[in-house]
């Protein structure tokens, strides 16, 4: 077969956020929470994973991270990948993979996320997290409605931002409810799934956990 023909595959490894207090106190009314202190602390801890083991000791520029834009997967990437040093240029602000649900603690604010992104000192940030469309934070009409259609619909664009990216890995960190609803996974605080997205936009489950296995792009 004609190498250019081979079908090719892209390693997408999701980690859900740290605790946040919302997860804490079951209090979906806080906005946009940020971790708890032990939500920080399995931030740090979740690249030990051996699904992402693997993929961290590629080369940096074969590792893209997307990171939903409220402020615990902020945190939680900050946390945990900051020690990798990847470039500014491989941190990616994606809402195609905003948490689902049309209440407080899952709509986001961006002066919050701002003041966060200065804080944690990722000011390189600021710049695609203020070019983020303004209807980002509007759950209850348009591109970001909080019903099924919409949210698949928005899970397969970052499907396609997947596919079309360079990079031979994604890391994304993104939501219980994302999850659940467009993979049928249901992962805990910073729990770690590996997933083959085919060209044809199908996910496979990695059952191997090596990069190399999936005959990677």
């Amino acid at each position: 077969m004609d190498a250019a023909a081979t079908p090719t595959f892209k390693r997408v490894v999701f980690v859900r956020h740290g605790q946040g207090f919302h997860n804490l106190h079951r209090n979906w009314a806080l906005q946009d929470p940020l971790l708890t202190d032990l939500g920080e602390s399995q931030a740090s801890a979740f690249p030990k994973d051996p699904q992402l083991e693997r993929v961290l000791a590629l080369p940096k520029t074969d590792v893209a991270i997307a990171v939903s834009p409220l402020r615990r997967t902020i945190q939680t990437a900050f946390f945990g990948l900051t020690p990798y040093q990847f470039s500014n240029s491989q941190w990616h602000i994606n809402p195609d993979i905003l948490e689902t649900g049309d209440v407080m603690c899952d709509t986001g604010d961006p002066a919050l996320g701002r003041e966060l992104l200065e804080t944690l000192g990722r000011q390189d940030l600021l710049p695609q997290y203020e070019a983020l469309p303004p209807e980002w934070v509007v759950k209850d009409k348009g591109y970001f409605k909080d019903d099924q259609q919409s949210i698949r619909s928005r899970f397969q664009n970052f499907g396609r931002w997947c596919l079309e990216r360079q990079e031979r890995c994604v890391i994304a960190v993104a939501h219980y409810s994302l999850l659940a609803t467009c993979l049928n996974i249901h992962l805990e605080n910073c729990e770690v799934a590996a997933f083959d997205l085919t060209p044809d936009g199908q996910w496979l489950y990695a059952r191997d956990l090596s990069p190399a296995s999936a005959q990677l792009s």
